[in-house]
């Protein structure tokens, strides 16, 4: 079940970076994961992946992701707009911060 390099020429071929200069970085486990659900060889709809440092590729169009962040997956449909992004950059692993309301006390005179 191993990639070819003809294989990962056709997905370096298919990206779209924001740096010429720069490869994108990739997972083979994710590609695996990509081979299988192509071929119907897994039932899940979604494709579950723990690093969010990988980059988006044009290959990946119409796929649905999850992407673990820390406590739960949460649901990535790629599409052409995110291609050369990371995963990272659409999973916020913090909470958002709230300055809390301090009630006025009233005064007895």
């Amino acid at each position: 079940m191993g990639l070819g390099c003809k294989s990962f020429s056709l997905i370096y071929k298919n990206f779209m970076p924001h740096n010429l200069k720069k490869l994108p970085f990739l997972n083979k486990y994710l590609f695996i994961k990509i081979f299988k659900k192509t071929n119907n060889l897994s039932n899940n709809n979604y494709i579950h992946i723990f690093p969010k440092s990988l980059t988006i590729l044009k290959s990946l169009m119409g796929f649905k992701i999850m992407v673990y962040k820390g406590n739960l997956f949460r649901k990535i449909i790629v599409n052409r707009y995110i291609v050369g992004y990371k995963f990272g950059e659409f999973t916020h692993t913090r909470k958002p911060f709230n300055y809390p309301i301090v009630k006025k006390k009233k005064l007895k005179r």
